[in-house]
């Protein structure tokens, strides 16, 4: 202010118009003003990136000045423990090994009953416990790829189909113990359903969540 003051002072004396440096100054102050809300505004936004389930993601979101990073990723190491086939120690791996001990988790129940329900819309073709198969033809984890026969597809295909699996207490019950579930085609769209119910819990309205391509949006943007 004291700067100001002088500053038009100056002018007045060498006779310059009052009005004209007033006006000068003040649409110089206006527009310091919106820079720095713009400024002010990008720091609230936030955007963030990585490697989650064998690909990339980018979460962004506005009007937060809060970094969730680590509770992002805490959200991702606990579906990669409870349904990566990728990680030998996970829920699914030890059960696909025939543990039956294991008391499934939340997140593996709502798989779990989302691919129930979709296997019985689709008639069966969307059928998590293909694995056994996909595995037998080389295309799953530390496999080689390989030509089956119709008899060994015919052999195989008794351990495929989701109505021969259930959990009862929280456990894992197969008809037949080499019953291989895998949940990857469900798994990523389930990742970003779990990250966005998370940024709502955060009274964050406004957000793109991407992982390997799908993608859930709300919000303006």
């Amino acid at each position: 202010m004291i700067f100001y003051e002088n500053f038009i002072g100056y002018f007045c004396k060498n006779n310059m118009n009052f009005m004209i440096i007033k006006n000068i100054l003040t649409v110089l102050v206006i527009l310091l003003l919106v820079v720095s809300c713009t400024d002010y505004n990008k720091v609230n936004d936030v955007i963030l990136k990585g490697h989650v389930f064998g690909t990339t993601y980018k979460i962004v979101y506005l009007d937060s000045g809060h970094n969730y990073q680590k509770s992002i990723d805490s959200l991702f190491y606990l579906m990669n423990k409870s349904l990566s086939t990728y990680i030998p120690t996970s829920d699914i791996s030890r059960i696909n090994n025939g543990d039956s001990t294991i008391v499934v988790d939340d997140l593996f129940l709502e798989v779990f009953h989302k691919s129930k329900m979709i296997y019985k819309e689709t008639n069966g073709y969307f059928d998590p416990t293909v694995g056994h198969l996909v595995n037998a033809w080389g295309f799953g984890p530390n496999s080689e790829k390989k030509n089956l026969t119709m008899t060994e597809v015919k052999e195989q295909m008794q351990f495929v189909g989701l109505n021969k699996v259930d959990i009862v207490n929280r456990k894992v019950k197969k008809d037949h113990l080499n019953i291989y579930l895998d949940f990857n085609a469900i798994a990523k769209g389930f990742g970003i359903d779990v990250v966005a119910r998370f940024l709502s819990s955060k009274k964050i309205t406004n957000y793109l969540v991407e992982i390997g391509g799908e993608i859930r949006t709300q919000g303006t943007k």
